[in-house]
């Protein structure tokens, strides 16, 4: 059992969807809970960002979410909070609805070279602070029939964003001298901005191992939220690509 913990551990990494300057973790938080004392700890790995999730159920009916998000250009945020689930198929316990409230907080903090020429290096610089408050619900299906167990559901997420502070800046540091020159594109405090999730998703649950696989389709918020605040200020941001996300963890039942 302990070489299989450990090999959980080593492969708690997947596939997750390009994320550049995203301001959320990339995938919902969503355990799909069916009785108390399920606990899953599970993460994905992306083209520049990792992140994390872990979920327990101590009580039937309540799980306690927490999530980590680690991202290109010193980009990093949490998500934490809490949800109830319950049956709506009581005999069969098959079929089941979620819903939870999260808070969480991230920053921005890059420096990226554009340009390098005799005369000098051009840099982008961006810098904010936001904290995210997150509504979600989520209708799932449990079917056991066979070998593994598995889940299938829909999921909605409303992320409203408070930016603290957002800056954007241009800088030209010359080759001749220290001269810095610095362009300020954007400056902006206390912008709100509202995204909105629609994902279909799955857990696998093999019976004998505690592992578990979780895919997600579906539509996500902007990614390049910095741009759409410079162009539109602030309001419901408009939903750009479609986002696919694989993730693998460690799924236990302690009761």
């Amino acid at each position: 059992m302990r070489i299989i913990l450990l090999c959980c551990f080593v492969l708690l990494i997947g596939n997750g969807g390009y994320a550049q300057y995203s301001y959320i973790p990339q995938m919902p938080n969503e355990p799909a809970f069916t009785n108390a004392g399920q606990l899953k700890l599970g993460g994905t790995i992306g083209f520049n960002h990792y992140e994390n999730q872990a979920a327990f159920s101590p009580l039937k009916h309540f799980t306690l979410l927490a999530g980590y998000f680690k991202g290109w250009g010193n980009q990093w945020s949490t998500e934490y909070g809490a949800s109830t689930y319950i049956g709506l198929s009581p005999k069969k316990k098959k079929i089941f609805f979620s819903v939870g409230y999260t808070i969480g907080e991230g920053n921005i903090n890059s420096e990226e070279l554009t340009k390098k020429d005799w005369r000098g290096s051009s840099y982008e610089s961006r810098k904010c602070y936001y904290q995210t408050q997150n509504i979600q619900a989520a209708l799932y299906y449990k079917y056991d029939t066979g070998d593994p167990n598995q889940i299938i559901g829909i999921l909605f997420k409303r992320v409203q964003i408070q930016y603290n502070y957002l800056y954007k800046d241009y800088i030209h540091r010359t080759t001749s001298n220290s001269n810095n020159y610095q362009n300020n594109a954007l400056s902006s405090e206390n912008i709100t901005v509202i995204g909105h999730y629609i994902v279909l998703f799955g857990h696998i649950e093999p019976p004998e191992i505690p592992f578990y696989f979780n895919w997600q389709i579906g539509i996500k918020p902007i990614s390049g939220v910095i741009e759409f605040i410079e162009n539109n200020k602030a309001g419901n941001t408009p939903v750009d690509r479609i986002a696919i996300n694989l993730a693998v963890g460690i799924n236990l039942d302690f009761y």
